[in-house]
């Protein structure tokens, strides 16, 4: 929405598109570089490493074939998952940008090794350091992460803070609504985040298991909710210390982040 504020925008998505949402009012168009049939296709090369998206050769050339016919001022490629797309748009781009949601590098390090859902090895540092020779920029959330960045990826690279935005902010209101009096189970600990997601299951368990059972020692009434999709129970959980809704207002929120 940002960027349609300075030209035409064209967003371009490796998965299979459901539904017909559309930003309004905006000059931005959606491109499906896939489709469900296409899931056996050749795909882009070997996977590299646990987290590296697998690209069928068909959205490779939409993809050249789009880029050819909107001529982008400037192209952003949406997190290291999609390496493989850098050398073939890098001849194709005016500018390249790397938008990294996170160091998945230092993340890597920081998940339990015995999780079975850790999102990238960590042998994804090499990846990390070959994308910033191939592109211009690269984005990133946080300055935190902008510093673990620099520090393995040299100075020659610009790296970009850029943090992230709110989705329809103007939306939101303005001032809080009363506060529900006081009840059995204050107070409601709402914590909201995507249970697909390696980290924000990691920060869950956590929030469940360590947090809450400290908060219980001086708030013995106090109860954490879960919203957020997928949803699947962890062992080890009791019903008494989480429940999962979607309309339980929240006393307190702590964010995935």
């Amino acid at each position: 929405m940002a960027a349609a504020a300075f030209g035409p925008v064209c967003l371009a998505s490796l998965a299979p598109r459901i539904g017909e949402a559309h930003p309004a009012g905006v000059d931005i168009r959606v491109a499906q570089l896939t489709s469900l049939s296409e899931r056996r296709a050749p795909s882009l090369g070997w996977r590299r490493m646990q987290g590296e998206s697998r690209i069928a050769l068909p959205a490779l050339a939409r993809l050249k074939a789009l880029v050819q016919d909107f001529q982008p001022d400037t192209i952003i490629v949406e997190g290291i998952a999609l390496f493989k797309l850098l050398a073939p748009l890098r001849p194709m781009a005016r500018q390249l940008i790397l938008d990294m949601h996170n160091v998945e590098s230092d993340l890597a390090d920081q998940l339990p090794r015995k999780k079975r859902w850790r999102p990238f090895s960590s042998g994804v540092r090499p990846l990390e350091r070959r994308a910033a020779a191939i592109v211009d920029r690269i984005w990133i959330c946080s300055q935190l992460d902008r510093e673990r960045l620099e520090a393995f990826v040299g100075p020659a690279i610009p790296v970009d803070l850029v943090p992230n935005g709110i989705p329809r902010a103007d939306l939101m209101p303005r001032t809080l609504p009363p506060q529900p009096a006081i009840s059995d189970s204050f107070p409601v600990i709402l914590y909201v985040g995507h249970l697909g997601y390696a980290p924000n299951i990691d920060a869950a368990e956590r929030l469940a298991l360590a947090v809450l059972p400290r908060v219980r020692q001086a708030l013995p009434t106090a109860k954490l909710v879960l919203a957020g999709r997928p949803f699947v129970p962890w062992h080890g959980w009791t019903g008494s210390a989480w429940s999962r809704t979607r309309t339980t207002p929240g006393r307190c929120c702590p964010p995935p982040i």
